[in-house]
């Protein structure tokens, strides 16, 4: 069946409106980003997180174009979106655009370019339903220059994702999907999921980083992550100690 098969008139003729804008809005980013007629997409290219200790743990080092990841959280502020962001911000900075379905209406573009992304590689879509948001996700990651497609989609039917992982595939786009905790029971076309875990700290932004399915094998399924909010930069709390002993140690030495 059709997304909008038996839909009001009124929904249906919404979803054209939608359809239409966004054809116009891929076609139109497609010719802006291509700079050459040769310039394609790495076939599953790895795309860094934006935190190498994660990448470390991931079987490619990154995630995989042609794949989902769904982070699962808490709430607006638990960090799963800031992260999801910061993946999406690097899926697309050397090429392509990234698509970001706005369902629940948060999405403030300048915060994105205060994280890095730019705002020309931005494509932003405000669907009205549930079905626009369905339709919306699937033709954006059929885009051939989309490299990313950033959504908060609560439930998802199991054949529209299956759906959804179909057309990452052949677009070769990575799929971004913000959720919450609660779904974590449902099944899941993401090949990796993570989990996101805020940490009670004073001073800085602290996150523990649960590894709830990936491909391939793990040594460690447990990260925790705290995030510069100046500069956005990420890192392991183990290697930012490291770092702080080493500056304290060579501090030292230089008074010695």
């Amino acid at each position: 069946m059709a997304l909008d098969d038996a839909v009001p008139d009124d929904a249906a003729k919404a979803m054209r409106q939608l359809r239409a804008d966004l054809a116009h809005r891929l076609a139109t980013a497609t010719k802006a980003t291509v700079t050459k007629a040769t310039v394609t997409k790495s076939v599953h290219q790895a795309v860094t997180s934006g935190c190498l200790s994660l990448d470390d743990l991931l079987p490619d080092k990154g995630f995989t174009r042609g794949t989902f990841v769904e982070w699962l959280g808490e709430g607006a502020g638990c960090g799963a979106g800031f992260l999801a962001l910061v993946a999406a911000r690097e899926a697309c900075r050397e090429d392509g655009f990234a698509v970001v379905i706005d369902t629940p209406r948060r999405f403030y573009p300048p915060a994105a370019a205060a994280c890095g992304l730019e705002l020309s590689r931005l494509l932003l879509v405000r669907p009205q339903c549930e079905k626009d948001v369905y339709w919306a996700v699937d033709q954006a990651l059929r885009c051939p220059r989309g490299s990313a497609v950033l959504a908060w989609p609560q439930h998802i039917p199991n054949r529209i994702f299956r759906r959804w992982q179909l057309s990452a595939e052949s677009g070769d786009c990575l799929g971004l999907l913000v959720r919450p905790a609660t779904v974590q029971p449902e099944p899941s076309w993401a090949e990796t999921r993570l989990r996101v875990i805020p940490r009670a700290s004073r001073n800085d932004w602290q996150l523990t980083l649960e590894i709830l399915r990936c491909r391939g094998g793990l040594h460690k399924n447990q990260l925790e992550i705290v995030i510069d909010e100046q500069t956005g930069k990420i890192q392991s709390l183990d290697s930012r100690d490291m770092a702080s002993s080493m500056a304290i140690a060579a501090s030292v030495a230089e008074k010695s």
